[in-house]
């Protein structure tokens, strides 16, 4: 026979206690188990008992709702005021669905610690705008997850910082060691009493020029202009430059920096034009074997190699790419720190896809200036060997972002280094 049985006056089969209704009020004298839509086990039909002693379930045998019972001893119902337990109901209440997001926290790791926190059993049941919480556990363990809840809560309101509310809320793993009013000001004082400072705007603006030299003051040099406009070139009206950029696929150009806008550089017609001072790049150019530059080659070299940012757009097989590596070769070569003393690649080709970043390094490697060394870094590419190949030193990367970053964020490359991108 279980704990939970005992023999009945006339022989009829013990029943045992029904799992009380979650929405009755918790009560602690609350009548024996008639009260629980049962009639008390060890009672007969018309009310009378043998007066048996409840047994006491093990802990390991009852369910989550039956942890934490209240105990006491019934009068009248039972003849020789015989003793049982009923377990004690769910302390339940209301939270908006935003405050119970942030209690629980990803994978519910944080109601787990707000659990052995307490020692109670926590259950959360959203609806469409609120979320109806139920705690299970003694009076006073109910009353102290309800206290903690009621903490962050606040702490969330005050400050908006629900995150960190939880996560500096269990700091202290020993709070069932202490009483609660002890525990309270340990736990929910970390983080919150400094004010935050707002930033002064005003000063910043007004020291943005210190700033931007302390930002560079540790870099070397940069030079950015190598172009030497041909006399024919500089001559070029504003009518027949019009023209030219009309008849060559409509080119439109216009200055995008705020204030007096500055003067778009005339149009080239032959590579001479642009690299004549750069034979290097003209034997290249011959041997891959075009004939004249493309429309927005021809108008792009004359800007870039003046070294102002550009935005060129284009259809697809316009010469883009020799568009921006051109002048890039140059500026590499040129600058006041040689190569080999520069620390890391000089030039970075960022592109969104691994498709375009393979396109672009196949139109590289088509040229060779002055040794100038290439990579190619992809993710889903042989990451090992991307990185022994930019650890012994590369002056272009080409790169697509993610791997850009996981290369840049484990020191594999420098981008301090970087003054053509």
């Amino acid at each position: 026979m279980s704990d939970w049985e005992a023999d009945s006056d006339e022989g009829e089969p013990c029943v045992s206690p029904a799992k009380p209704p979650l929405s009755e009020s918790r009560s602690e004298t609350a009548g024996p188990s008639r009260a629980l839509g049962t009639r008390p086990v060890g009672e007969d039909k018309e009310g009378r008992g043998d007066g048996k002693r409840w047994g006491s379930r093990p802990a390991s045998a009852r369910e989550p709702w039956q942890s934490g019972t209240l105990e006491y001893r019934a009068r009248g119902s039972f003849r020789g005021g015989g003793r049982r337990r009923v377990e004690s109901l769910p302390l339940c209440f209301h939270l908006d669905n935003a405050l119970v997001g942030t209690l629980i926290g990803r994978g519910g790791t944080k109601i787990k610690e707000l659990e052995e926190s307490s020692g109670c059993k926590i259950q959360v049941a959203k609806g469409n705008y609120k979320a109806e919480i139920k705690i299970f556990g003694g009076n006073d363990k109910q009353t102290k997850a309800k206290m903690l809840i009621d903490n962050l809560v606040e702490k969330y309101s005050q400050n908006n910082t629900g995150e960190k509310c939880i996560k500096d809320s269990f700091k202290y793993k020993d709070i069932g060691s202490t009483s609660y009013s002890e525990s309270q000001s340990v736990v929910f004082n970390s983080g919150f009493n400094s004010p935050k400072q707002p930033i002064n705007w005003a000063s910043l603006r007004e020291n943005k020029a210190k700033y931007e030299a302390m930002k560079w003051a540790d870099l070397p040099p940069i030079e950015k202009c190598f172009y030497k406009e041909e006399p024919k070139i500089a001559f070029m009206s504003q009518e027949e430059a019009d023209k030219w950029r009309k008849e060559n696929n409509n080119i439109t150009c216009d200055d995008l920096k705020d204030g007096e806008k500055r003067h778009i550089p005339n149009p080239i017609h032959k590579f001479e034009e642009a690299f004549k001072h750069y034979p290097d790049i003209m034997a290249n150019i011959k041997k891959v074997g075009f004939q004249k530059p493309t429309p927005i080659q021809s108008q792009a070299w004359p800007i870039i190699l003046q070294g102002f940012d550009l935005i060129g757009i284009a259809q697809t097989g316009t010469g883009k790419t020799l568009a921006y590596l051109m002048p890039g070769f140059i500026h590499l070569d040129s600058q006041p720190v040689s190569r080999e003393k520069r620390g890391g690649p000089g030039m970075l080709v960022l592109t969104p896809t691994r498709e375009l970043a393979l396109q672009v390094e196949a139109e590289c490697l088509k040229y060779s200036y002055k040794g100038i060394k290439s990579i190619c870094i992809y993710g889903g590419g042989d990451r090992k060997g991307q990185i022994s190949v930019v650890t012994k030193g590369v002056d272009i990367v080409i790169a697509t972002p993610g791997r850009l970053n996981d290369l840049q964020m484990n020191s594999f490359i420098n981008l301090r280094s970087i003054t053509y991108l």
